[in-house]
């Protein structure tokens, strides 16, 4: 379900909050092909055309250069973003980790992939490999090894197996009920009020962009009930463990609620929620004259960027629909 700000387009004299039901999906199972070549993996070759022609000038003048990690796997994750928790959680970090799994069972010894990042990574991956214990290489530059290549990231049904790990700096005492909030792009309007509201029911706050990786993964894997906004901040889950505890009574594990700004609803984390043996639902924000006309009443471009207005808008929430959502999923106050 997905619970909306009040509106009268529900009941024109009874303004109230809609409720929308997303029918169920399957998902069939996906062919997973991991394949490892002994090759080069070529230079970075992302970038704006600027960026590509001084990293050309530089290597006519000194030449090119290539690192040798001969005898020792490697995977290239210089096609994606380092800057967004989400991408390097799912697309780097979950491929790697389940990569490794398969390939040190089929050696029969314990194997480390280490993973290529451009020449100046965020601090934020950085960060967030040594906390899982991934080694790193940082270069613009060709790199000669085994190679590893991942068919898909579609892996969801692997998620818990592949995240019930140990990592550094883990914190067992963390709270059961947790509220995400954002600063920035696609912020709470109310957020204050929204804060107030589930505190008196028993959850805590955190900024998730204030503590380091190993915090967010802590408060991630021990809580019961998880409430959102939508963002990087779901990828984090991955690490929960809760579901795992009881697998044969469904839906035992994790609680998560959404909330979607209503120019950026996306539902993967549902998805995510079955995995884990948990439940889920969303709660959209109040939708703006701007933001149906970018949705709904303009050529569709693909020009919608999470970075850019209207997606990256605050917007306010309602109250009523927070509540609807917590009894939906039998949240009880404490």
């Amino acid at each position: 379900m997905i619970f909306s700000h009040t509106t009268r387009l529900a009941d024109l004299y009874t303004p109230s909050p809609e409720q929308i039901y997303l029918p169920e999906k399957f998902f069939p199972d996906v062919d997973v092909n991991i394949e490892v070549q002994t090759e080069n993996t070529g230079p970075q070759m992302t970038g704006s055309q600027r960026w590509k022609f001084a990293k050309r000038l530089a290597s006519l003048v000194k030449g090119d250069s290539t690192i040798d990690r001969q005898g020792q796997f490697i995977f290239d994750a210089r096609f994606d973003t380092d800057k967004n928790p989400s991408h390097v959680i799912d697309n780097i970090c979950l491929p790697i980790l389940y990569a490794q799994q398969v390939i040190s069972e089929h050696l029969d010894q314990d194997v480390k992939i280490q993973v290529i990042l451009t020449e100046t990574p965020s601090s934020l991956a950085r960060q967030m490999y040594e906390t899982l214990d991934i080694p790193v290489i940082c270069t613009d530059s060709d790199v000669y090894g085994n190679v590893v290549k991942i068919s898909t990231n579609q892996l969801f049904n692997v998620i818990p197996q592949v995240f019930n790990m140990e990592f550094k700096g883990y914190r067992s005492n963390t709270p059961e009920r947790v509220f995400i909030p954002r600063r920035g792009n696609r912020a709470i309007i109310n957020n204050d009020e929204v804060t107030n509201f589930l505190e008196s029911q028993g959850f805590v706050t955190y900024y998730f962009e204030d503590l380091t990786p190993s915090e967010e993964w802590s408060i991630a894997r021990n809580a019961k009930v998880v409430v959102a906004v939508h963002g990087a901040s779901g990828a984090h889950m991955n690490f929960n463990r809760l579901g795992l505890e009881s697998p044969n009574v469904s839906g035992s594990g994790l609680s998560l609620i959404e909330i979607f700004s209503p120019t950026f609803v996306l539902t993967a984390r549902r998805h995510l929620a079955a995995v884990l043996n948990g439940k889920w639902c969303g709660v959209r924000g109040q939708i703006t004259p701007r933001a149906i006309h970018s949705l709904d009443f303009k050529v569709w471009d693909n020009s919608l960027s999470p970075l850019k207005s209207p997606v990256k808008d605050p917007f306010r929430l309602d109250i009523k629909t927070i509540q609807m959502a917590l009894e939906h999923l039998n949240i009880k106050p404490i």
